[in-house]
């Protein structure tokens, strides 16, 4: 299996969403909104862009804890090239961030990718990448227990009126998803497609639909200005013909006087 998807240059990717049904994370009262949530919608999106695009992907399940997690991941680590987990930040600041393995460049690298795709596709502040050794929680066990490559992404901070701007909508997720999965095709040395998810993608189809009902739309409009035109110029000659019609008895009066 693994020979064969050498062969083929196949690449799988795994992606967890932070925290789980059970333990929500970080929590906006006022806008009522739990990270375990946003996560969760971001990497459903992220594995449809990614399967989208020929990626063999899984992803883990949403009721696991930490270390049933990671325990999942290390049990299919054969199967699995790289691994990320998708969190949203909490407390003051904005923007996007990555956490990588320490000490490994090869992890810094990935992280890198990430944080520089998601920027580029959200406009979001780029906070950089950071050495897991540095974080207040100490030793981050996504990132450090984890045997395939891995990373962990904060994309935006959940009190934040600006990062919410694109948390709060379905469409900001989307391009927080798609940033998401560019950094991870492009790591991967895969190319981004992004006309596929116009053609493949729920949405796509949907705008496709909506741009072939505009077309018709436009056809039938053209055909009725056709008609219009066609019955005004009808209209004129009509017209154009009284009026020689009314000339020719006006002479023939004069004449007759």
């Amino acid at each position: 299996m693994n020979i064969i998807k050498k062969l083929l240059n196949k690449k799988t990717i795994c992606l967890s969403a932070g925290h789980s049904v059970t333990e929500s994370g970080a929590f906006n009262k006022k806008e009522n909104l739990k990270e375990s949530d946003l996560n969760m919608d971001i990497v459903a999106k992220t594995a449809e862009i990614l399967r989208i695009h020929g990626i063999d992907t899984l992803t883990v399940p949403d009721n696991l804890s930490l270390q049933a997690t990671i325990n999942w991941i290390n049990e299919r680590s054969n199967q699995i090239d790289v691994c990320v987990e998708s969190h949203v930040n909490s407390g003051g600041g904005h923007g996007v961030e990555a956490w990588h393995y320490t000490g490994s460049e090869k992890s810094k690298e990935f992280c890198q990718f990430m944080v520089d795709a998601i920027v580029a596709e959200t406009g979001m502040r780029d906070r950089g990448i950071k050495d897991e050794s540095t974080n207040k929680h100490g030793k981050l066990g996504f990132v450090h227990d984890t045997n395939p490559l891995a990373g962990l992404v904060e994309t935006g901070f959940i009190h934040s009126d600006n990062d919410l701007k694109l948390l709060k909508t379905n469409q900001g997720k989307m391009r927080i998803a798609k940033g998401l999965a560019r950094g991870l095709l492009s790591y991967l040395g895969k190319e981004w497609k992004p006309d596929l998810l116009i053609t493949k993608m729920p949405q796509g189809k949907q705008i496709t639909e909506l741009n072939k009902t505009i077309k018709r739309l436009e056809k039938t409009i053209k055909s009725m200005k056709s008609e219009k035109e066609k019955a005004l110029a009808k209209k004129d000659r009509e017209c154009q013909a009284k009026i020689k019609e009314f000339k020719l008895k006006i002479i023939k009066f004069i004449e007759g006087a």
